[in-house]
């Protein structure tokens, strides 16, 4: 008998704050979310201030997390926040205006 993991899906809200935004930030996280496999959203929120809704499974989150913390070339993070939420079964990642 052979024993299998189950993969978990977790859903996370991050609030971020750049240092500066000299070359985008939500088409960057766009493809990012793409790369690895997450559904959600990226929206501004105000300048410098963004909400990024997340889903998918855990290691994915992970790898997703860890690129978010460092942000995209000419957009430095100056803080993440996050919150995990219940799972939405979200099926695409979308950038909202």
């Amino acid at each position: 008998m052979q024993l299998t993991r189950e993969k978990m899906t977790r859903h996370f809200r991050f609030k971020i704050v750049l240092k500066k935004c000299s070359g985008g930030f939500r088409f960057p996280v766009m493809e990012s979310a793409y790369r690895y496999n997450i559904k959600g959203f990226v929206k501004k929120v105000q300048a410098l201030e963004y909400f990024v809704e997340e889903e998918g499974e855990e290691a994915n989150i992970l790898a997703f997390k860890s690129w978010l913390e460092q942000g995209p070339f000419g957009s430095p993070i100056l803080s993440l926040t996050e919150e995990e939420c219940p799972v939405q079964n979200l099926t695409t990642f979308e950038i909202i205006k």
